[in-house]
């Protein structure tokens, strides 16, 4: 993956472009181990990106690492979400669940050897390989005198 504005400071899975285009790119991922949360978006407000400071207050992102050890864990990209689906509640309505995804640094081998994750919704889990997609985002501003 890239960024649009120069190179991003933070380790990056490895993974090969099997389909380069202009609008959206498709990658292979080796296996790795993540960090993830799976959430109800009623639970957070309908935030879909409220997953995100669970697992960074988990990494130590946000101040003191919420894991046993307690071990800042460095940072990676991409963040990834990996599910999104919709259930029936009982009471006749949809729920949407979300997961998300941070990728360990490529130091945990093992998910054993990962810091045990303080709140109970955090996950540590081997990832074994896939594929995913990324859209390009492109930023135009006009300017008017």
């Amino acid at each position: 993956m890239g960024t649009n504005f120069g190179e991003i400071g933070v380790e990056i899975p490895k993974y090969h472009l099997l389909h380069p285009s202009s609008d959206y790119e498709i990658s292979k991922y080796s296996p790795s181990i993540v960090a993830q949360v799976t959430y109800y978006l009623v639970q957070l407000r309908g935030n879909l990106g409220g997953g995100f400071s669970i697992l960074a207050n988990y990494i130590g992102a946000l101040g003191q690492p919420q894991n046993k050890k307690p071990k800042k864990i460095a940072m990676t990209a991409p963040v990834i979400t990996e599910s999104i689906s919709v259930r029936v509640a009982e009471e006749g309505g949809k729920e949407m669940t979300v997961t998300m995804q941070f990728v360990l640094p490529d130091e945990y081998k093992r998910v054993e050897k990962a810091p045990t994750p303080v709140d109970e919704r955090v996950v540590t889990r081997e990832e074994g390989e896939r594929k995913y997609g990324a859209g390009r985002v492109r930023w135009w501003r006009g300017w008017r005198s």
